[in-house]
């Protein structure tokens, strides 16, 4: 394997790549879970903000005809027994929690083991540096050398 060393700043990324995934996955996703949760709950704050003054809710029971009844069905009993902000809150909290947990232990995971995979191949081949993560895709990447 003919690799041209890593630069100072790409050993600095390697380790702490390297550091993160030693967390594992299930940390790096519920951190994601984390940030989503916050970002639901900063994205109701924003829109309490818009809508002060507005107090015009009104509640009504699903009817038959709704397009997705079992949603709307939990959305009326949040709104019935906590209040409709707290029902909205609730519901972007739990949103915007699916969706950062969802992108970081699906698709940021899976790029970032890339990532480590292909700049310690690199270190490994020109005795820069010893990975204490190892994946599948750094032992393919070793056995293709």
């Amino acid at each position: 394997m003919n690799a041209k060393p890593l630069s100072e700043r790409e050993l600095k990324r390697l380790a702490k790549i390297d550091r993160k995934l030693l967390g594992g996955r299930l940390r790096f996703g519920l951190f994601g879970l984390f940030i989503g949760i916050c970002g639901g709950l900063a994205w109701a704050a924003m829109m309490g903000v818009l809508t002060t003054g507005s107090s015009g809710f009104h509640l009504t029971a699903p009817g038959p005809d709704a397009a997705h009844p079992g949603l709307e069905q939990v959305i009326y009993w949040l709104a019935a027994r906590f209040g409709p902000a707290a029902a909205i809150t609730i519901a972007a909290a739990g949103m915007f929690g699916a969706l950062g947990g969802g992108l970081s232990f699906g698709l940021a995971w899976p790029l970032l083991v890339q990532n480590h995979a292909d700049l310690a191949a690199r270190a490994i081949a020109c005795k820069q540096f010893e990975p204490k993560f190892s994946s599948a895709a750094l032992r393919r990447k070793l056995a293709q050398a």
